[in-house]
């Protein structure tokens, strides 16, 4: 399982949440990296499948300057976001005439390209209060989507699985597999990691 969390800071709360979100993630079994948002354009995060976004407010309402270039990206793009799934923290105060402006903005252009929202989105009034619930919310529900979108077979085993296993029964040809030495062992199952040849 797979999650990517981007995150823009000012003043370095939203980093904080991120590294936090990122520790939580790897805890429950996730394969997490974190980014600072700048590091994609749409092109590069139309691609992620599982996505937490952690952003602060700077301005009137503007994203920060690690994730500016992000959103300018993001902005006017209408190309449909259908295969991916996210949830969003937006840090703010509300002493400002825009709250959490950045977070609002990024969250609604996402819900217009219809990314799968999984979690409402959590708007913090100048503190971190409730990102870890927050967090842990958010990871069991991601997880519970990940594992139903499991194909299941009419026995009730996973297809992925069942398919994997005829694969690794027509390469054995009826061998032990201990009989297999380990460079032909790794010719067969290198493939079902999603790994290349060494």
């Amino acid at each position: 399982m797979k999650l990517d969390i981007l995150y823009a800071s000012t003043t370095g709360n939203a980093e904080m949440v991120a590294k936090k979100l990122l520790l939580l993630s790897k805890e429950a079994g996730f394969q997490s990296r974190m980014y600072e948002m700048n590091d994609f354009d749409f092109e590069s995060f139309s691609k992620l499948k599982n996505v937490a976004i952690v952003t602060s407010t700077y301005g009137d309402g503007d994203v920060p300057d690690m994730g500016i270039d992000f959103w300018k990206s993001l902005e006017f793009r209408d190309t449909k976001l259908v295969n991916q799934n996210y949830g969003l923290i937006a840090l703010g105060d509300r002493s400002h005439d825009k709250f959490c402006g950045a977070g609002r903005k990024i969250s609604m252009k996402l819900d217009k390209l219809e990314s799968n929202r999984i979690i409402d989105r959590l708007e913090c009034d100048g503190d971190t209060e409730g990102t870890y619930e927050w967090s842990i919310k958010f990871i069991k529900v991601l997880k519970d989507k990940i594992s139903g979108n499991l194909k299941m077979s009419p026995s009730g085993t996973c297809e992925t699985c069942n398919n994997d296993s005829k694969k690794i029964a027509n390469k054995l040809k009826n061998r032990d597999p201990k009989d297999i030495n380990f460079n032909e062992a790794k010719k067969i199952f290198r493939p079902l990691t999603g790994k290349s040849e060494d």
